[in-house]
């Protein structure tokens, strides 16, 4: 685990799942949602599905802890180079909301 796993974890603000090829850090909303707040896959890592395994990782979370909804913005500017969007859209997240900046994009997991 990186000094910065440590860091989010010691805060006790955010969960973070760490692998070797990036990170994800988000948040229980109440009452029964998860907020992803950042997703990072490193430059070689990405468009091999990696983005994608971190996402189900974080609904295998909300799943555990009776969530049924994800939500996660996703920069518009940043959405094509970092494939953000395409991983999100590929975890069955489907546009929420257009915003000035940013795409909302949320998945119901239904009481899976």
């Amino acid at each position: 685990m990186s000094m910065w796993a440590d860091y989010i974890r010691e805060m006790g603000l955010l969960e973070i799942i760490e692998e070797e090829y990036g990170w994800v850090t988000f948040h229980i909303q109440e009452p029964s949602s998860v907020v992803i707040n950042d997703l990072y896959v490193r430059p070689a890592n990405r468009r091999s599905g990696k983005g994608t395994l971190l996402l189900q990782q974080v609904e295998d979370f909300a799943l555990k802890f009776g969530c049924t909804t994800i939500l996660v913005g996703i920069h518009r500017e940043s959405a094509t180079k970092s494939g953000t969007y395409a991983a999100a859209l590929v975890s069955g997240f489907v546009v929420h909301e257009e915003a000035k900046l940013c795409t909302i994009m949320r998945k119901d997991l239904g009481g899976k």
